[in-house]
């Protein structure tokens, strides 16, 4: 599993403006879009030099395929830490079929 770099991509849906945080992933020879949107009052929140979240979103499908995750771009060390240290061995046992 491959998670591409973030783009941002501004939106409008009805009176409501936005952003939307994008990633592509490539799994099983498919490319798939994973999105976060929120509303511009909540868009300082977004970081935009980090994959974090989508890792995050990737990694249990990872796990249940029995797949690695390669990110093209950066993510925090401190996550990077607690998935391999803690969450991964932790949540690997209650994984059904593996």
């Amino acid at each position: 599993m491959i998670i591409h770099p973030l783009e941002i991509v501004p939106y409008t849906e009805g009176n409501k403006n936005g952003v939307s945080a994008r990633a592509f992933i490539e799994w099983r020879g498919g490319r798939h879009n994973l999105q976060f949107s929120v509303e511009d009052q909540f868009s300082s929140g977004i970081k935009v030099d980090r994959l974090d979240a989508f890792v995050v979103a990737a990694v249990l499908r990872a796990m249940h395929e029995g797949e690695d995750i390669e990110v093209r771009g950066s993510m925090s060390a401190r996550l990077l830490y607690n998935l391999v240290n803690h969450w991964i061995p932790i949540t690997s046992g209650t994984l059904p079929g593996r």
